[in-house]
């Protein structure tokens, strides 16, 4: 019998997780602080949670471990050529719901 019914689906339902991923080689420092919270405030919002990363290959290392699950990435020009680069090599990966640049 599959473990999957009707009461674990509602559950799952119910406890949707989704991340904004923003990846910005200055998301992390101080003089970033002001925006980094107001992003966290908008985010938890809407029931979801700020991942902020500094590289294309954090993103990546995000993206694979057991904490990724649906995301919105945002990011610049900088960072979206590589991401773009890599992705067809990486076909083991969590890709975003949707991407903003």
């Amino acid at each position: 019998e599959s473990p999957i019914n009707a009461d674990s689906v509602v559950s799952l339902a119910r406890h949707r997780v989704w991340r904004l991923v923003w990846c910005q080689s200055r998301c992390r420092k101080a003089d970033y602080a002001k925006r980094r919270e107001v992003m966290h405030n908008v985010v938890a919002s809407y029931e979801g949670k700020l991942v902020p990363l500094k590289s294309v290959t954090s993103i990546f290392k995000w993206a694979q471990s057991d904490q990724a699950c649906a995301y919105v990435l945002v990011t610049d020009w900088r960072e979206i050529q590589p991401f773009m680069q890599k992705l067809p090599d990486m076909s083991d990966i969590l890709l975003p719901c949707f991407t903003v640049v």
